[in-house]
């Protein structure tokens, strides 16, 4: 007598079920990895560009530092006689603080801010756009010397060892000058992948 042939069991697929839930998470988990690489590549890119742009807005620093070294020379040098920087000299000076927001300022106005040549720029800079305005720490137009005018100047100081400690507004330095104002520099610089880049600094 032949055995009875055993009923099926009915299948619930609970296998395919989960192979399927598994396959889904590790395609998230794929997608997610992936998204962090790329993410991870351009914030790595995005702060080397940034370098580089803090790198041009040196340049226009040193630039404008230069250009203002040599007028304030010959402004001391004459005794407070030569008005080169007590008024506006159109394209990069101005003989006041005023209200001044870089980020609203229009740059690209060659009457407002100066921009360097290209052709000036180092090689490596292809790219970049370097701009700079100089500002004269004062309230008012005017020589210096002039209590109206009301300048942060630095003075110098027969203290020693005043050459060698942070200046703050007003402070003393042992300088060969008698007396001279502070001037602030703003660069801009314009670089790849739309950066943009404000450095100030203070000189006298």
């Amino acid at each position: 007598m032949m055995p009875l042939p055993q009923p099926q069991r009915e299948q619930r697929g609970a296998t395919l079920l989960i192979t399927l839930i598994a396959v889904v998470l590790l395609s998230l988990a794929g997608a997610a990895m992936m998204r962090a690489v790329d993410s991870g590549g351009l914030i790595v890119g995005n702060i080397a560009f940034r370098q580089a742009s803090i790198h041009a807005s040196e340049i226009g620093i040193e630039d404008a530092r230069t250009w203002v070294l040599a007028q304030s020379n010959a402004m001391i040098a004459s005794g407070g006689t030569d008005t080169t920087l007590y008024a506006q000299v159109v394209g990069r000076y101005f003989p006041t603080w005023g209200n001044f927001d870089p980020k609203a300022y229009n740059w690209t106005d060659n009457t407002l801010a100066y921009r360097i040549p290209a052709a000036d720029l180092p090689a490596g800079m292809n790219g970049y756009t370097v701009y700079w305005v100089v500002h004269r720490m004062c309230r008012n137009g005017g020589p210096p010397a002039d209590s109206a005018t009301n300048c942060i100047k630095v003075s110098s100081s027969t203290t020693i060892g005043d050459s060698q400690k942070v200046l703050l507004y007003g402070d003393y330095n042992k300088a060969t000058t008698a007396e001279a104002p502070y001037y602030r520099i703003t660069s801009r610089v314009d670089g790849p992948r739309s950066t943009t880049t404000y450095v100030q600094t203070i000189v006298y």
